[in-house]
């Protein structure tokens, strides 16, 4: 069984947003801004069983797959830099 995700395509699908709280705005018209996702709108593997919430635990994985998988991105560019340079005789 394949246990790899399409850590990217997933994050592609989160919507990062500004927003307010209506209670703290009905109390404070400049109420401070928050930055986060809308859980509606998040899919599904990232959201609580009603959806109305965030499965904190799941986005923390899905970050850290995404650092991993940019990490590998890295690697790679460094080692075709590296090969290109010498190709230049630069190292």
């Amino acid at each position: 069984m394949d246990n790899q995700l399409d850590v990217l395509g997933i994050l592609s699908q989160v919507n990062v947003v500004n927003y307010r709280y209506k209670t703290e705005v009905a109390e404070d018209l400049n109420a401070p801004v928050h930055i986060g996702f809308i859980a509606d709108d998040t899919p599904p593997l990232l959201s609580s069983k009603e959806q109305n919430g965030m499965a904190t635990g799941d986005c923390i994985g899905l970050l850290l797959g995404i650092v991993k998988e940019q990490q590998k991105q890295i690697a790679a560019l460094q080692a075709d830099v590296t090969g290109l340079k010498k190709k230049l005789g630069e190292i």
